[in-house]
């Protein structure tokens, strides 16, 4: 895979020696490019995926520079400042990665603002805002942090309220609300971080079973019934914190350890079988932790009737990229 990837770099370059004016080529290097920095991000042995990554937004920034009225350009190189895994947050400093989403930020809202009913602007965007406040919760820039996860969890609310159902959008909510929830936790608001963990859990009350459901939906929903059932075991509410963790182990038993004090795995009712709900899993192959889903390497090209791009941000993993373009009302789909 390494090789062809090495290979399809090695022609783009040479097509772009041959013909350096040619925005395709550019944007497939760019593309190249920046799925070589998630392979690198994915591998066993740790490599740096910065130099491809700042290579692939140095030709974006050319493409949107030369183009400034293409809104593909400017999405493009808004999804790829958003980049994110263990791997570029370890070979990059929390200043560099703050002035990336920073950037991605200021660029989707532009995006927004000339195409307000364009959901893939504001899912980029409300994404990037929640990478961000991560970023700033660990400079202790509480304050900062609060409000950028205030204004994601305001646009996903909002892209719930027009598409209920959505399996993207209210799996990013559940996160943007997870992560506010540890956030009020630092600053001692533990009631409302339970509120807001049963908001996220809530998302997902209509789902009659979670055997179909994509594993990075099971993986999200574990965690946060997890730390639902610390918040439920620390206010002395035994019953609810031991169904919050049966509920937990159900749906990802391949990630879960219980909580100091909790139960052992095996002594809830209900397994080894599980639930009809939740249903007894296995880790699917290829399943990755929360947080590190497979970025691919850029989706297709693809334009609605009106002329805004219809592309969705990289930064999802195929089988949620597939189910937004699957999703998209009718006008706005792929021809």
């Amino acid at each position: 895979m390494e090789t062809t990837r090495r290979n399809a770099r090695d022609l783009l370059e040479q097509l772009i020696a041959e013909d350096p004016n040619n925005s395709d080529y550019q944007l497939e290097l760019a593309r190249s490019l920046l799925a070589d920095a998630s392979a690198r991000s994915r591998s066993q042995e740790s490599n740096n995926p910065i130099p491809d990554l700042e290579e692939a937004i140095a030709i974006l920034e050319g493409l949107a520079t030369n183009e400034p009225g293409n809104p593909d350009y400017q999405f493009q190189l808004a999804d790829a400042l958003a980049l994110s895994s263990p791997e570029t947050r370890r070979y990059e400093s929390p200043d560099e990665a703050a002035a990336r989403f920073s950037r991605s930020i200021e660029i989707a809202r532009k995006l927004q603002n000339q195409f307000p009913n364009a959901p893939e602007y504001d899912i980029l965007m409300a994404n990037s805002l929640r990478q961000l406040s991560g970023i700033q919760n660990d400079q202790e820039k509480l304050s900062e942090s609060q409000a950028s996860l205030d204004e994601a969890v305001s646009i996903l609310r909002r892209l719930n309220e027009v598409w209920p159902g959505h399996v993207i959008y209210r799996l990013s909510l559940a996160r943007a609300l997870h992560h506010s929830a540890m956030l009020e936790r630092r600053l001692k608001n533990s009631e409302l971080s339970l509120l807001l963990l049963d908001e996220a859990v809530g998302l997902f009350d209509d789902v009659e079973s979670f055997a179909d459901q994509p594993t990075s939906v099971r993986a999200t929903l574990s965690m946060i019934q997890r730390n639902r059932a610390e918040f439920l075991q620390r206010a002395g509410r035994e019953s609810e914190a031991d169904e919050a963790w049966k509920l937990a182990l159900e749906l990802a038993p391949w990630m879960n350890r219980g909580p100091e004090g909790s139960k052992p795995r095996g002594q809830y009712s209900g397994r080894p079988g599980g639930s009809e709900r939740y249903p007894q899993l296995q880790k699917p192959p290829g399943a990755v932790r929360p947080g590190t889903a497979n970025r691919p390497p850029g989706p297709a090209a693809g334009r609605s009737e009106g002329g805004r791009p219809t592309r969705v941000p990289t930064n999802q993993n195929p089988t949620e990229r597939d189910r937004l373009e699957r999703d998209r009302p009718p006008a706005d789909r792929k021809p």
